[in-house]
């Protein structure tokens, strides 16, 4: 119907022909109007990959783990948003045979292929035009595909030097590059060389490494490098959309090494979009535009844990042994952080149905505990164990106990801890004897409360003191004073009474419990014999 519209012929009613009419001569069918080749059949096709088959995405670990971990469903694999690209053009290759693929387009992806098991999902295949062809990996990722028989010409705009604008830096070498700004491991180094830092962009060469995409990789590579030398805030970002890559030769033709040019054209606090070009001896290899970047809250301290937790700790230590964690990131972050701070020994102890705030307390409560005991528990080398290679159960009673993964199998489990939170804060405590710390919010308590929780000689004292803070001073020592015994308040907390108070520090029979004040929340822990 497009056809015929566009053609400008118009439909007229004729009689119906008889035997004594003399025919009309047929008239040309105009050359837009005559019948296409019908388009190939629609297809699906199964995409299975494996850590087996693809050992190199042990460098493409969004949160990288201790070097040589034997468990995988540890190590974070995620494949590359420009290795799902190749995988897809390989199955379009496989479906236009003789053809070049001269461009890939509107490419989405919708969340990340990880290979902490085996993956296997469908592709489907539909033929738009006979040139061509749209894939739906489904959930995942999806593409347009179009071939030719000819490459065209690159366009003229990015023939010779590129402009983008004043050097505002000085280039890093790459080992600062990616030791400081980047998860990717050796395999996906394929930055090799930054030349100049920009107002609007950066040029570096690139070259082929093991893994699959990386090359193409060096494009979100150096959207996310400008971010961290240009920005201060939001300068976490992975890749979400690619407008359009046009090829001007063999996609697989990788070999040498290539000029690649980042032009920043959108950014905004929550994306930022870029067209790249890529050379190889002058000539352009292949251009991309609008290769859009999702940009995510960034805190140092989280970056630095993300990439180095040998060296760095979330939590404070507000004494000797006691570390507070206040979280103040988002769920995406947190997401992240819960990757860094549990294995998979901790989530198999988590309920599959476990609400958002309930998760999010749990993984703030880990934090703490696991940095205080990797704080404590230091490698010959002065260095800190990685989370992961800390595990912690509980007995019948609920007490928390510490177990060592890996490296540390042994070496923390004569560790004492206990822990405590609300909401977004947690705090830990590890000693050598039993010991308890509790937190809690400094707010007004009913009258049923003062009667259940304190004897009539704490009433008394309390009489005498500013409420509501000492009274929720005695809560959190009665608290710490009943975990130390491993049993917690399921026992009188009456048991458990106040008799002296001086300054910060409680006197509870034979315990003392040293108190204080963190923000809108009362911390309380026992103190050493």
């Amino acid at each position: 119907l497009d056809l015929f519209e566009r053609s400008g012929l118009k439909a007229t009613a004729t009689a119906p022909l008889t035997p004594t009419t003399p025919a009309t001569p047929a008239t040309p069918v105009p050359q837009n109007l005559r019948s296409a080749a019908p388009l190939p059949p629609d297809f699906t096709q199964t995409l299975c990959l494996s850590f087996e088959d693809h050992p190199y995405l042990v460098d493409h670990s969004i949160v990288r783990q201790l070097e040589g971990w034997e468990h995988q469903e540890d190590l974070n694999l995620v494949v590359p948003f420009t290795m799902t690209i190749e995988l897809l053009s390989e199955i379009a290759l496989s479906h236009a045979p003789g053809r070049k693929l001269v461009k890939v387009g509107k490419v989405s992806a919708y969340r990340w292929i990880g290979l902490e098991q085996p993956f296997e999902e469908r592709v489907k295949g539909t033929w738009k035009t006979p040139d061509t062809l749209e894939l739906n990996l489904e959930g995942f990722a999806q593409a347009e595909f179009t071939f030719s028989q000819v490459w065209s010409q690159p366009p003229a705009e990015y023939v010779g030097a590129i402009d983008i604008g004043a050097k505002i830096a000085e280039p890093l070498t790459m080992a600062e590059y990616y030791d400081l700004y980047s998860f990717h491991g050796p395999q996906y180094h394929s930055n090799t060389e930054t030349l100049k830092v920009c107002a609007r962009g950066m040029v570096n060469t690139a070259e082929k490494q093991v893994g699959k995409g990386s090359l193409l990789d060096i494009m979100g590579q150096q959207l996310g490098l400008f971010l961290h030398l240009t920005q201060t805030e939001n300068t976490i970002s992975f890749p979400v959309r690619l407008k359009e890559l046009t090829f001007y030769g063999d996609i697989f033709d990788q070999d040498g090494i290539f000029e690649h040019t980042l032009i920043i054209t959108r950014m905004t606090d929550s994306v930022i979009v870029g067209d790249m070009v890529l050379k190889r001896d002058g000539e352009i290899w292949c251009v991309a535009r609008d290769f859009v970047c999702q940009r995510f809250q960034n805190y140092l301290p989280v970056w630095h844990v993300i990439l180095k937790p040998q060296s760095n700790v979330l939590a404070h230590e507000i004494a000797p042994g006691v570390f507070h964690y206040a979280n103040t990131n988002q769920d995406n972050v947190l997401t992240l952080l819960d990757k860094r701070y549990l294995n998979h020994w901790d989530r198999a102890e988590l309920a599959s149905d476990l609400p958002k705030d309930r998760w999010r307390e749990h993984l703030v409560s880990r934090i703490a505990l696991k940095d205080a005991v990797r704080s404590r528990a230091k490698l010959p080398d002065g260095t800190m164990p990685y989370p992961i290679e800390i595990s912690c159960t509980h007995d019948e009673r609920g007490k928390p106990l510490i177990v060592g993964r890996g490296r540390l199998i042994g070496a923390v489990e004569d560790i004492c801890v206990s822990l405590s939170d609300k909401g977004n804060e947690a705090v830990a405590i590890t000693s050598d004897e039993p010991v308890g710390i509790d937190l809690e919010k400094i707010e007004d308590k009913d009258e049923s409360f003062w009667q259940a929780a304190f004897t009539l000689g704490e009433r008394a004292l309390l009489a005498q003191l500013p409420q509501p803070e000492t009274a929720i001073r005695f809560w959190v020592a009665k608290e710490a004073c009943a975990k130390k015994t491993g049993k917690g308040l399921i026992v009188d907390p009456q048991r458990f009474e106040v008799s002296a108070v001086d300054g910060d520090i409680l006197a509870l029979g034979d315990d003392r419990v040293e108190t204080r004040r963190i923000g809108d929340y009362l911390v309380g822990w026992t103190l050493g014999t």
